[in-house]
């Protein structure tokens, strides 16, 4: 697969909108050349993989500022909503949804629940063949009262942090680019290892880091962030990487370090994106917010797509914004996420005020 140079969308094999290519074949449906011969994907996502289960108890634990339950009471709750959860597993599914030909890397046990996992992933079209399995449970989380913006979360991790480098197939892997999640101990450290493999091999690496592994200083933490092409961030995680408060000198800061692209984004008072000489903000539709839990990651997916198809942060950031108010709407990250063409119709019919700040 050549390069994307911002001419164009990127190429994608074999089965697209129910049509099933011949071996060797290409043809064009839509927005998408697809060419079945190659076996390069255009990203694969290196990330957690969970079951999420949201509760709501329509808010009768919650006081105050604190949520507050009495040992040993019984409580009724107004209702109990699964869906699968996790960066890894996020991002992939909504860049498959918009074209891309995606893979994960992520580690999830043998349980019910990574059967759960495992059709999510295959019903978004995400190529599965990198995953790991390991006796045991796979990564759970529990999000009590997801109300717009507010949500409690509790979370047990027996997979996420456990993927050895080892247990990668390394001369299967071929992309154009790693977008490398937030993933601590063991895996982390196959994070450090797969940045020499990227440098050798010519792949790109997007990194969403959090505020924890920031905090943590994990060693090697460094290393990824200045082998990225693109780093994605909140606002508050910029300023725990940088020590400043101003967003151009955020950015900047960044910029000095290695990644060329570096996006920020601030909730609902809006989004930017830099490079070293130039820069954009773009404000939000005002959208009802069901629950907040994927609007990260929605948001980095689409980011990457615009950015990975263009080359242009100013495309990028209104289908990372668009994305993201609509998956907000809806209860879970995968829920409404849009294909380019739903998406390029959204834009149109009501485009983003983008402000060029240099």
């Amino acid at each position: 697969m050549p390069r994307q140079t911002g001419l164009g969308p990127p190429l994608r094999r074999g089965r697209k909108n129910g049509i099933l290519c011949e071996k060797g074949k290409i043809f064009t449906k839509g927005a998408l050349r697809v060419d079945v011969m190659n076996d390069t994907f255009d990203i694969i996502t290196i990330g957690g993989a969970t079951v999420d289960v949201f509760v709501d108890t329509g808010r009768k634990i919650a006081k105050g500022d604190y949520i507050r339950i009495p040992i040993g009471s019984k409580n009724l709750v107004k209702n109990i909503h699964f869906d699968t959860g996790g960066g890894g597993t996020n991002v992939a599914c909504a860049m498959s949804k918009l074209g891309f030909r995606v893979a994960i890397i992520t580690k999830i046990g043998n349980d019910h629940n990574s059967v759960l996992i495992l059709n999510a992933l295959k019903k978004f079209g995400c190529d599965t063949k990198f995953v790991v399995k390991e006796v045991g449970s796979s990564d759970y989380s529990i999000i009590l009262d997801a109300m717009g913006r507010d949500r409690t979360v509790l979370t047990i991790k027996h997979m996420n942090d456990r993927l050895r480098f080892e247990e990668l197939r390394l001369s299967k892997i071929r992309t154009e680019w790693f977008y490398f999640c937030t993933m601590m101990g063991e895996s982390l450290k196959t994070q450090i290892r797969l940045v020499e493999h990227a440098q050798k091999k010519g792949i790109r690496i997007v990194y969403n880091c959090s505020s924890y592994i920031i905090e943590k200083k994990e060693e090697g933490f460094m290393k990824i962030l200045k082998s990225a092409r693109v780093l994605i961030v909140n606002r508050k995680e910029a300023r725990l990487l940088t020590g400043l408060d101003d967003i151009e000198e955020m950015a900047d800061w960044i910029i000095a370090l290695g990644p060329e692209v570096v996006a920020i984004t601030d909730g609902p008072e809006g989004a930017y994106a830099f490079k070293s000489d130039l820069g954009y903000f773009i404000r939000p539709h005002k959208v009802e917010v069901v629950e907040n839990t994927g609007a990260g990651d929605s948001f980095g997916a689409a980011f990457m797509a615009g950015y990975i198809r263009q080359g242009d942060i100013r495309y990028a950031l209104e289908l990372g914004t668009t994305e993201a108010e609509s998956v907000i709407q809806h209860l879970g990250a995968k829920n409404r996420l849009l294909d380019f063409n739903e998406i390029e119709a959204r834009i149109k019919k009501d485009t983003h005020e983008i402000v060029r700040l240099r």
